[in-house]
């Protein structure tokens, strides 16, 4: 594995949400999840893969790249919050619906619906895709 450099010349574009591309030192880079490193055309690794695969646990791939190859790859998970299981279980026993809008991915989802007893989830959306599911649910009037 390479050590990691200072680098003094950079130029990253920050994409809320849908990663960091830029340049460092004249070298295309990449921060990116799983979806948008394989939209960039780069192909990943199978022991990148083998490693990935923890994302059924819950955690989250962000992957980076320079020049069009996988240079590193860390899972991030979130934490719920202690009381999360029980104040969504008191939700849903007066009647509304409990769903989670994220844009992380089917896995991280459907792994944390699990824990907290949840049976609806929607997943990769930006936040403005959230607003407009929020949207419908709140015409529909559902609960």
């Amino acid at each position: 594995m390479k050590r990691a450099t200072r680098l003094n010349r950079r130029r990253i574009l920050k994409y809320p949400d849908k990663g960091a591309p830029g340049h460092v030192s004249g070298v295309n880079v990449l921060v990116e999840n799983r979806v948008l490193i394989t939209d960039a055309g780069i192909t990943i690794p199978v022991e990148v893969e083998n490693y990935l695969q923890q994302e059924r646990a819950g955690c989250t791939a962000i992957i980076t790249a320079e020049g069009g190859q996988v240079t590193g790859v860390v899972s991030i998970t979130d934490q719920l919050r202690s009381d999360a299981a029980e104040v969504i279980g008191r939700l849903k026993k007066i009647g509304i619906k409990v769903i989670i809008l994220t844009g992380d991915n089917p896995r991280t989802a459907a792994a944390i619906a699990g824990e907290l007893g949840l049976d609806e989830f929607s997943t990769g959306l930006l936040p403005e895709q959230k607003v407009e599911v929020i949207k419908k649910y709140m015409q529909q009037s559902i609960p």
